[in-house]
């Protein structure tokens, strides 16, 4: 029996050592929106949202006379029948309810979300706000993208911790990932296992800590996750250690077989992770916050495609409504796709199993299959197809129409936002999200315009 298995605490003393989390495929990325200078660094400019092309739309004069400034460049005179109204925006993008919030990667932001006050701090020079026209600033690259770290780059206190619990590792095999994350498949006599580490001072390993904490409070039996055998926050790295499925991740394109089993996961997500009503979790509205920032952004565009298309969406419900996201008493995921699930056998055939729990937040169980069927069309089936899809999935009959078409807007220009502005090698897959998001809003909403 392997060490790690005779009970007791894992090494960090923290959590059990049969705790269960959620991810091995070590296939997090950290945000590359991380400032340069490190978390914690005041805009140079503040009162600009801290996103890429975001100004504010009014300043006091500096002489101190109380005149307006000239209004930004991104919120200039609409031409006819498109573009914002000079001086308009959405008041659900800078809602005032949104404490602490977190950056795409977890990365926790402070400063407040009101309307015309300071925007959060820790954003970096790289995201100050940005004349529309002018190019963005380029992106930091992790001082770990340039080189590939194996279980032997480790600090060897770190694989002393471990192999005291698991056992002498005598095959470690690296596994691809992004950076600045470590994976590797380490065999021992007692078994195999898979292995997910982050440097501590990157801003992912915040990722890291909440999939660790995540592994304490999900109900696993019954939702289908791999368990986490060994992890420590010491030696300068937050590591995970999970037993190995060995696995393949499922077919969503239209036709698979594997759908069904998959659109039933979501109700076994549904059935067993709520009630959960710790209010210590955080809600998912901290979640969407760059989502809502960065997507002012691109309504403050006069030129953007289909500026109408998302005026109406957001205007159907009177936008995106934090307190409809929050008021939710389930546990969820957050980035269902294709590369989080896994089907392995089981003692009934073929089980899914759910990966990487990093994004675990508490909110409306709706938002789950909103965002997976972006998924299915991004798999390659129409908009109606994708609906009909989640047709037996309760949590999507019960979603409120007009929160999910604002949650479809938002998404999307978020995305857009990120095809202008993020970094080179992701503007294509942004550009592509952000068309099939475009795509469900026609679907949705365009036969109403």
């Amino acid at each position: 029996m392997p060490p790690h298995a005779r009970g007791g605490r894992d090494r960090t003393g923290v959590l059990p050592a049969a705790s269960n989390a959620a991810s091995c495929t070590g296939r997090l990325r950290s945000s590359r929106y991380a400032p340069p200078g490190g978390p914690g660094k005041s805009p140079a400019r503040p009162g600009h949202p801290g996103i890429p092309g975001a100004r504010r739309a009014h300043a006091t004069s500096p002489r101190g006379h109380g005149e307006r400034a000239t209004p930004c460049p991104c919120q200039g005179a609409a031409g006819p029948g498109r573009g914002p109204p000079p001086g308009r925006t959405h008041p659900w993008l800078w809602p005032a309810a949104l404490p602490d919030p977190v950056s795409e990667d977890g990365h926790p932001q402070g400063g407040t979300s009101a309307a015309g006050q300071h925007p959060p701090r820790g954003l970096g020079h790289d995201i100050l706000g940005r004349a529309r026209g002018h190019a963005p600033p380029p992106h930091p690259s992790s001082a770990w993208s340039d080189r590939v770290t194996t279980w032997q780059d480790l600090p060897r206190r770190l694989r002393e911790d471990a192999q005291t619990d698991l056992g002498r590792v005598h095959t470690a095999i690296p596994l691809p990932t992004g950076a600045p994350w470590t994976a590797a498949l380490l065999h021992t006599k007692y078994g195999c296992y898979y292995l997910k580490a982050c440097p501590a001072l990157e801003p992912a390993a915040l990722s890291a800590v909440r999939e660790q904490w995540a592994a304490a409070v999900i109900p696993s039996p019954p939702v289908p996750t791999p368990s986490l055998v060994w992890s420590s926050n010491d030696h300068g790295w937050a590591t995970m250690i999970f037993e190995y499925i060995d696995g393949r991740h499922p077919d969503l394109t239209p036709g698979s077989p594997d759908i069904p089993a998959v659109t039933e996961t979501l109700n076994v997500l549904a059935e067993d992770m709520s009630p959960y009503n710790d209010r210590s979790i955080p809600p998912v509205s901290e979640s969407i916050y760059r989502l809502l920032l960065s997507s002012q952004v691109m309504l403050n565009d006069p030129e953007l495609p289909d500026w109408e298309l998302y005026d109406a969406a957001l205007d159907f419900g009177r936008g995106l409504k934090p307190a409809a996201l929050d008021c939710g008493d389930m546990l969820l995921h957050g980035d269902l796709r294709r590369s989080k699930l896994l089907f392995a056998d089981g003692e009934d055939g073929e089980q899914v199993y759910v990966l990487d729990w990093s994004r675990i937040a508490r909110g409306a169980a709706f938002i789950e299959p909103v965002m997976f069927a972006l998924r299915l069309i991004q798999a390659g089936h129409s908009p109606q197809q994708a609906e009909m899809l989640l047709m037996g999935v309760f949590t999507w009959d019960d979603a409120p129409p007009d929160q999910v078409t604002a949650l479809i807007a938002t998404w999307t220009l978020h995305n857009l936002h990120a095809a202008r502005y993020g970094p080179d090698e992701t503007r294509n897959t942004r550009s592509a999200a952000a068309q099939e998001g475009r795509s469900w809003l026609h679907h949705r909403f365009a036969p109403l315009l």
